[in-house]
Order: C-alpha cells, then structure tokens, then sequence
C-alpha cells in the first residue's frame, strides 16, 4: 500500500471513527480489550471495503489500527503491547513492583467481574504482575 493512500486512510477513519461520531459505542473507548476487538472488526472491514485489498497489505492495515488504536484510547498516551513502561507506583498488592522498574507491555486482560482491565507486562525483574489500569501509576517510555 502506497504512503499516499495510508495517509488518506489513516485520516478518513480518524474522522469516521470517534469518541464523537460512535456514542452508540462511547464505552470502547475506556477499554483497549474492547477497541482492540472494534477496530479489527467493524474498521478492518471498512478499510477492506474501501481499497482493492490484497494479503500483501496485512502489515499495513495492522499500522493503521494501531495508530487509530493509539489515538483513541483513554486518553491517547496509554501503552500499548510492545511499549515499554516504568512503573511509579503500585496500590493494590501486597508485594508491590517496586517503584521505577521498568517493562513491556505483552497485552490487556478485560476483568469483567470488576470491571477493569489489566495490563500484562514482562518486568526487567523476571516478576508476572500485572497493573490495573486507573489505579496503578504508570507512564509510557
């Protein structure tokens, strides 16, 4: 796929697609589980029904929902799988990460039962806790 119509593309859906024009669906917006499964359905589709789609375009499509991925949910800076991060404070364990660790974000775990997601990250320390979004501080690196 030519940068040109990437481009176009990319900007066509941001317009299309957002907290604005989606009330229906304003709650996605709040989750990466939930927008993850938004855009790889309902936005992959159009995006394959807009431009002669061929297999060879996969990794480009997947560039484009992330970016709309990146710009839409919460409040745009939140780390996504394969983001690096640094934790500043962890509230709710017993044993704590301690502050200033570092980490890669491997994926988001929707927790119906409360509510919340979690974020799954590989620690510089070799620990498997995850975070838990809107409670643990965090920042994006």
């Amino acid at each position: 796929m030519n940068e040109r119509i990437k481009n176009f593309l990319t900007k066509n859906i941001e317009g299309i697609y957002n907290i604005e024009t989606i009330r229906n669906y304003r709650e996605i917006f709040q989750f990466y589980t939930l927008l993850y499964d938004f855009a790889y359905s309902e936005i992959k589709q159009y995006i394959i029904d807009t431009i002669s789609y061929n297999m060879d375009e996969e990794e480009d499509i997947d560039q484009i929902l992330t970016t709309w991925i990146r710009n839409n949910y919460l409040n745009g800076d939140m780390p996504l799988p394969g983001d690096g991060i640094i934790l500043y404070k962890m509230y709710d364990d017993p044993h704590p990460i301690e502050p200033g660790t570092k980490g890669i974000v491997l994926d988001y775990t929707y927790v119906n039962i409360f509510n919340e997601e979690h974020i799954d990250v590989a620690w510089e320390n070799g620990r498997k806790l995850k975070l838990i979004v809107g409670l643990d501080d965090y920042k994006k690196i």
